[in-house]
């Protein structure tokens, strides 16, 4: 499956991240992980659980990136996830 989606990703179609599971936080996590180890680099896959979602949406000029006249929306990790995707759990 995660060669289908990075195959998909290369060609320029939009993905983003969403789960209706009862660990819904961790499950997003993992899948994070996942994306990352499937050749996603991590720039990409913070995009894809960040703005592509508020873009999804039509909330993105409200949400989804820090710019002027923006709602604040920050995610804070103890270590860095662009030296190890596994940091994301941090």
């Amino acid at each position: 499956m995660m060669y289908y989606l990075k195959r998909a990703h290369d060609k320029g179609v939009t993905l983003r991240i969403g789960t209706d599971c009862r660990f819904g936080g961790r499950a997003l996590l993992s899948e994070l992980i996942l994306l990352n180890n499937a050749g996603f680099p991590m720039e990409d896959v913070l995009q894809i659980a960040t703005l592509n979602g508020y873009k999804s949406m039509n909330l993105d000029d409200k949400y989804g990136s820090i710019e002027v006249g923006k709602k604040a929306d920050f995610l804070l990790f103890d270590k860095n996830p662009f030296v190890n995707a596994k940091n994301v759990l941090s």
